[in-house]
């Protein structure tokens, strides 16, 4: 209870001093006072902890120390351990696919689309849930094959290998699966 009364008596100190004209005045500006000045410690250790860092013991040690480069992948690298993963799955004839295009969406994103070779991997068109759901469980089924097929471990060591975001696998008229870290 003490400290609730001292932290009013200091709020309506620095209230007066900042020119408040009546007790709501007052009590308003020496709220405001005390907003600031938590602002600016906050701010003050902020600094001040950034600032720790340990300097180095001997700088001829730190000259000759092993440099810190983190090696990147070039993105026709990339492009290059796409193609082949593709080319792989294309290489399998059992997954009736054909003819990877790889497309780079943005940054970290790729999308391979393939052609579907196998008539049982064609999506059906009039497949819902309600109306034709034989159709339904076929496309699923699809999806679900895809899924286990496409986004393997393999493909998941490229996605974080090269800081990807994600891989997507498009079959043309069938089923899409995204492969993430």
């Amino acid at each position: 209870m003490e400290a609730l009364v001292i932290i009013f008596i200091v709020v309506i100190i620095l209230g007066a001093l900042f020119g408040g004209k009546s007790f709501g005045g007052t009590i308003k500006n020496g709220l405001g006072c005390l907003v600031f000045i938590a602002i600016g410690l906050f701010l003050l250790i902020l600094i001040m902890s950034s600032s720790d860092k340990p300097e180095p013991d001997n700088v001829a040690s730190k000259a000759f120390s092993e440099p810190e480069i983190e090696l990147q992948r070039t993105p026709r690298n990339i492009n290059e351990e796409l193609k082949a993963y593709a080319e792989k799955l294309v290489g399998n004839r059992d997954y009736g696919i054909a003819n990877p295009k790889i497309i780079k969406t943005n940054e970290n994103t790729y999308v391979i689309t393939f052609e579907v070779t196998d008539p049982k991997l064609i999506a059906d068109d009039t497949a819902d849930q309600d109306t034709n759901p034989s159709g339904f469980e076929h496309n699923m089924a699809i999806t679900e094959l895809w899924i286990s097929r496409f986004c393997t471990s393999e493909l998941k060591s490229i996605v974080n290998d090269n800081n990807l975001l994600f891989v997507t696998g498009t079959l043309k008229n069938s089923s899409m699966s995204i492969c993430g870290k």
